[in-house]
């Protein structure tokens, strides 16, 4: 069970654009490309997201469409938003690590690793010539705020190609049992709390994404491929014990140790 991208609804097992939704999302491309930041742009059309998540919408490249959504903005657009998203952060002086999935950035990585506990994304920092990971969320303020390990890029990297060397495609393709599921209160803050909820409701594309990472896995590289790992790997929940749970695009998990100490 997926959650649906925001702008659309699930119609007889197949996603189409949400006449009111979808109107927005187009909105929201053409604002931002226009010059309004992020929150105001979304505020002005009415779409209540925090921050962050407005920034996965932009950059979401669902809404120009493919096998299964529909298109919902043009190519030409979204590209010109993609321009602007990293236009900004270079004005801000952020470097390019600031963006989580500018498809220049040299680190496949960003914008797949989460803190299992805050649900904060890890971000990469340059420690003595190596790229570590740590979670968004560690130090605020000088404070100390989210207790996660720190992981060597690298490491990333060994854990994934130990995963798809013992994957099991019988257990990955077999489908769960649906069971009555309640949503739990998560977050103090009620917009995360509604994304949250959100998130945990959806459409059931099992079948269909189970086909798209069957096929991919008929071509597992040698050597770690980031354009690989993105076609079967949704997300990268990292816990405070260093293991890495390692999302499958059919939302199966594989669970990985993960060396802290950054050797392998």
């Amino acid at each position: 069970m997926t959650h649906t991208p925001y702008g659309y609804i699930i119609r007889n097992g197949k996603a189409v654009p949400d006449t009111i939704k979808a109107k927005q999302v187009k909105a929201l491309f053409e604002e931002y490309v226009a010059g309004l930041a992020l929150k105001p742009a979304a505020e002005k059309i009415g779409i209540q997201r925090q921050h962050a998540s407005i920034g996965r919408m932009i950059e979401n490249s669902f809404y120009m469409g493919d096998d299964f959504y529909p298109a919902i903005v043009g190519e030409e657009i979204w590209n010109k938003a993609q321009a602007e998203r990293k236009r900004r952060a270079e004005a801000l002086g952020r470097n390019k690590n600031y963006f989580a999935r500018d498809k220049s950035n040299i680190s496949p990585f960003w914008g797949m690793a989460f803190c299992s506990k805050c649900g904060s994304e890890y971000r990469r920092y340059t420690d003595h010539g190596k790229e570590r990971w740590k979670c968004g969320r560690r130090i605020v303020n000088r404070k100390l705020c989210c207790n996660s390990p720190m992981i060597f890029e690298r490491e990333f990297e060994v854990a994934f190609m130990r995963l798809v060397g013992r994957i099991d495609l019988v257990e990955i393709a077999a489908k769960h049992k649906k069971v009555p599921m309640g949503i739990e209160k998560k977050y103090d803050d009620p917009f995360r709390q509604a994304e949250y909820a959100y998130s945990k409701t959806g459409i059931d594309d099992f079948d269909y994404q189970t086909k798209k990472l069957l096929a991919a896995l008929q071509g597992i590289p040698e050597e770690f491929d980031g354009e690989f790992m993105k076609k079967i790997i949704k997300r990268i929940e990292v816990s405070h014990s260093g293991t890495a749970a390692f999302v499958l695009i059919n939302d199966k998990e594989c669970g990985e140790e993960l060396r802290l100490d950054g050797k392998s």
